[in-house]
């Protein structure tokens, strides 16, 4: 028992360590401190992530999530089959995806689009499959090699020209192909006999979709409405400055989604109820603490009127760890139902307050818009 213990410590902390080193290029890259890449290439850098990243959950539609959930049982990923879902949903998804990142960014990105998309499909599968059996390394790798390698590369090229956006998703595509090269060493994709049925995929692609809401609805918006009259970006340096605090945050979901995997214990049924978790009152008792303490935080943040946008990426990169906690939770129980119901709620809750505010809404309001949804999303997502 200490074994396995140490050694989801020592997982955790490989993680923790990737995941940092990844928010700290993101963070470093789009900060301005690269003399050949402007406030606006920044901006669409982090544009084009956001919508990537869009694009790639509708691509894989949860998959990755049913894939860890059944790999800790001995052989059960290797049973399972992707096939009927490459040819029907998709390779589909990946052109027209691919489609709609070139028509906001120009269609030299489309087949660097469509390349990355591939490869990061398998990667995150296969990264799943290990992870569910036990083997989190190839994650933490895995992590090194998107982000890390990706902006090293491109500040390589930048020391050469001034980047373009072609430049930028041509690079993103070669850090996913060399992400994919090294997990294709330690998994294979799923192609066993049993195709997971479409029922289960479509309550996993609703589900993957809504929580990608909940978590990005603000850079949602942003990228969809930024020249609009309904939002008051202020100037270049707000906007970036916006971004870079978006694209930390960004990191910091990731790793405490990773460290929730890590922390599920293997081999556990999905009938077992939630009540059957390590320590339930003592985590129940810190998640109280933290969502009192994030209502008192964003509450002193609001009626302050303050135009630090720090205090909500905080506060919304801490609750992340107990959303991520009970979304994980329910996908275990199969409690689909329950989960798109709480998401549904949280994000209507969400746009109501998005009408009430004035117009427009200036990034320092903005910024309260995901933490005021995982507040709604606790609320309602009790575990049983």
């Amino acid at each position: 028992m200490q074994g396995v213990r140490r050694n989801n410590l020592l997982s955790l902390l490989a993680l923790l360590a990737s995941g940092a080193l990844a928010a700290a290029a993101t963070a470093w890259f789009l900060s301005g401190r690269v003399p050949s890449v402007t406030q606006s290439t920044a901006a669409s850098l982090s544009l084009f992530l956001t919508l990537y990243a869009l694009s790639l959950t509708a691509v894989k539609l949860g998959t990755d999530g049913f894939i860890l959930s059944k790999s800790a049982a001995e052989g059960g990923a290797h049973s399972l089959g992707l096939r009927r879902f490459l040819q029907w949903w998709a390779w589909p998804v990946i052109v027209l995806s691919a489609c709609a990142i070139a028509w906001k960014f120009g269609w030299q990105v489309w087949v660097p689009s469509m390349v990355a998309m591939h490869f990061d499909l398998r990667s995150v599968t296969m990264a799943a499959a290990l992870t569910g059996a036990g083997d989190s390394t190839a994650q933490s790798i895995g992590t090194l090699l998107n982000f890390p390698v990706f902006f090293l590369g491109l500040y390589v090229a930048s020391l050469i020209a001034p980047p373009d956006i072609a430049t930028i998703a041509t690079l993103f595509a070669g850090s996913s192909m060399l992400r994919y090269a090294y997990l294709s060493r330690r998994s294979r994709f799923p192609d066993g006999p049993d195709d997971i049925a479409p029922s289960v995929l479509a309550m996993l692609g609703l589900q993957q979709c809504l929580n990608y809401l909940l978590f990005r609805a603000d850079q949602i918006l942003l990228s969809l409405a930024r020249n609009l009259p309904v939002l008051d970006t202020g100037s270049p340096s707000d906007l970036a400055d916006y971004l870079v605090h978006s694209k930390a945050y960004e990191a910091a979901c990731t790793v405490t989604m990773l460290a929730c995997m890590v922390a599920q214990p293997r081999a556990t049924p999905a009938t077992v109820p939630l009540r059957s978790d390590p320590g339930p009152r003592l985590l129940g008792w810190l998640e109280a603490a933290l969502l009192l303490a994030s209502v008192c935080a964003l509450a002193l943040g609001w009626f302050e009127r303050s135009d630090s946008i720090l205090l909500p990426f905080v506060t919304a990169a801490a609750l992340s760890l107990p959303v991520n906690r009970r979304t994980l939770q329910a996908l275990r129980n199969d409690d689909f139902k329950r989960l798109i119901m709480a998401l549904g709620v949280s994000l209507s809750v969400g746009l109501l307050g998005a009408a009430l505010l004035s117009r427009p809404i200036e990034l320092s309001r903005l910024a309260y818009l995901v933490p005021v949804q995982m507040l709604a999303f606790l609320c309602i997502a009790r575990a049983r």
